[in-house]
């Protein structure tokens, strides 16, 4: 096939970076072919910049045979499916909204993407209106998917407004509710575009300001912990176990080991990689909370019979072992029972309420000279404190398992201790290396601003003594 003239660089110009089928005079057609194949490829291959760049040129291809610029459906169908699975909703949604216009109302796979974009969009409205329309239009095989997205949705629905889900919510919330929808009704409310003077003088404040004053709210220490342990919930609710991953990527952007603002003249970009990466995936649990709001997951876990009876077992075990401490007068019997509450508290997590057990346990197990049970009962508080990251406390409680191991007499038990402890030196070896490290850093900072410091009052009084000789002179 000939070279076209038109695309060979002129006398004295460097060619451009081009794969060697592009300096071929194509047709149009098969040029968009070839674009939409290479954007499929690197789709799949999860190369997004790649597959971003051609399906942009696919779509932007000048038009020939038929198809003018911009219209090329397919294109702009595989590009919307492109921008859903890398969570860019709205572009996805444009995307399917001109592929549908350029295609007809007759293309069912078009309609259902576009049906998709609206529902990754929470618009479950429109998506619903959208799919009855569609189920209506079309027969045959197209018709079962659009039906399963349709069962879908009402089952959001069924999440979000149901009467035993929402009701409870609403009623055990009510005395919030008003400063909620205050809040948001301000947020939607329209701009006042009158000038700033007008706004104040109406408000009988001074309408001569000139620097606007940001209202800073304040919070509280307990109000910062409160909401931080809400977010934590947030992400444990719909993420699982992966939200530690989140919280680890949420302090990365503003780690300085990663960024490396003095190296390599690209932290802006490492930074913004970073922020876009925590957005989107705030994005995603949004959008899993608007399918599934927390409200409806707390109320089918206490419908869920296992967890119910699971959860009215260990608090009856509780309250049974706690009347019969009452009653106990043994110290070996008292011994027994505590260790046992110490347990259970284990179990639900309650590691403080396990220390206090534990360490009650062992003073009734001094009083009746049981050292199997303070062996027992110091393990629960090793484990506790390990669980609790407590290492230097976790110390001295494995020192005392060491000492009662030896006094039972039993090797195995020996060996299992001295393994702890050496994993406990470890942890501990390696928080210290990072208190070192980061008050080195600090150390360093302070050095390079003090030596800024002093060196310009050095030179200051050279600077001085050479003008006042020069004067002299």
């Amino acid at each position: 096939m000939r070279q076209a003239e038109s695309f060979l660089p002129p006398a004295g110009v460097l060619a451009g970076d081009k794969r060697p089928w592009e300096t071929f005079d194509w047709p149009a057609e098969r040029r968009r072919g070839i674009y939409r194949s290479w954007g499929q490829y690197f789709r799949n291959a999860r190369m997004n910049t790649a597959a971003q760049k051609y399906f942009d040129k696919c779509i932007d291809e000048d038009g020939n045979g038929g198809l003018s610029k911009g219209d090329d459906y397919l294109a702009l169908y595989l590009r919307s499916k492109f921008n859903r699975s890398v969570a860019r909703t709205q572009e996805a949604y444009e995307d399917s909204q001109h592929a549908a216009r350029v295609a007809g109302p007759n293309d069912a796979g078009i309609n259902t993407e576009l049906a998709d974009t609206v529902y990754d969009l929470n618009r479950f409205e429109d998506n619903k209106r959208m799919l009855h329309d569609f189920v209506r239009k079309y027969v045959g095989t197209s018709v079962k998917p659009l039906e399963h997205r349709l069962r879908i949705v009402n089952e959001n629905f069924d999440d979000c407004m149901g009467d035993d889900s929402l009701g409870t919510f609403l009623m055990e919330n009510s005395a919030q509710l008003g400063g909620c929808f205050e809040q948001i009704s301000r947020e939607k409310s329209p701009p006042d575009l009158r000038p700033r003077w007008k706004i104040l003088k109406e408000l009988n404040e001074c309408d001569v300001q000139s620097v606007c004053d940001k209202e800073e709210k304040l919070l509280s220490p307990l109000e910062m912990a409160r909401r931080k342990r809400k977010t934590k919930i947030f992400y444990q609710n719909y993420l699982n176990r992966a939200w530690t991953d989140i919280f680890f990527l949420k302090t990365l952007r503003q780690n300085p080991n990663l960024l490396l603002d003095r190296y390599f003249g690209s932290p802006t970009k490492r930074g913004e990689y970073l922020n876009r990466s925590f957005e989107r995936v705030k994005k995603f649990t949004k959008m899993l909370h608007s399918r599934s709001p927390m409200y409806n997951e707390l109320h089918q876990r206490r419908g869920n019979p296992r967890m119910k009876s699971q959860l009215h077992e260990s608090r009856r075990s509780i309250n049974h072992l706690e009347r019969r401490l009452v009653f106990a007068t043994l110290p070996i019997e008292r011994t027994y029972l505590l260790h046992e509450l110490a347990d259970r508290h284990v179990q639900q997590n309650h590691f403080v309420q396990c220390l206090s057990y534990a360490q009650k346990a062992i003073e009734e197990a001094e009083h009746c000279n049981s050292k199997i049970w303070q062996f027992l009962s110091t393990m629960q508080m090793a484990k506790s404190h390990a669980i609790l990251h407590k290492y230097e406390r976790q110390t001295e409680v494995l020192d005392a398992a060491y000492d009662l191991a030896k006094e039972l007499k039993s090797p195995k038990l020996c060996t299992f201790i001295e393994l702890c402890r050496m994993l406990n030196k470890d942890y501990i070896t390696l928080r210290k290396m990072s208190q070192l490290v980061a008050s080195k850093r600090l150390r360093y900072k302070m050095s390079n601003r003090s030596s800024g410091l002093s060196s310009s009052q050095h030179s200051s009084p050279s600077n001085a003594s050479i003008v006042v000789q020069n004067i002299m002179a």
